[in-house]
């Protein structure tokens, strides 16, 4: 059975509880930037809005199926399951991209 992560005992600026993984690094987000809008093939549509979803859930359980994480934010209303803050939409991929970087290198000090 893999090892589980543990909490910290932190958390991030921005409330979300920091877990430590089995080989010692430290997370709290693993960011994941989704399309609002997909084609009947899981595309981005043209002009979409994006929105940069945590894929960190309880207990430090990372989810990589992006399906699921674009149908959960989608039918939670965009908020942050763990703290419950909505989550900011971005125009553009890029802005997006940059915006999650630039988060990332501030929630913890």
């Amino acid at each position: 059975m893999p090892e589980l992560p543990k909490f910290s005992g932190q958390y991030t600026k921005a409330g979300r509880p920091v877990w430590i993984d089995p080989d010692g690094n430290k997370y709290s987000e693993k960011t994941v930037t989704i399309p609002l809008s997909v084609d009947k093939d899981g595309a981005p549509i043209k002009g979409t809005k994006w929105v940069n979803v945590p894929s960190v859930f309880d207990r430090g359980q990372i989810i990589d199926d992006e399906d699921f994480l674009a149908k959960f934010y989608k039918e939670n209303g965009y908020k942050d399951p763990l703290t419950k803050k909505r989550l900011q939409i971005f125009d553009s991929l890029d802005s997006a991209v940059d915006a999650a970087k630039k988060r990332s290198d501030s929630l913890l000090d």
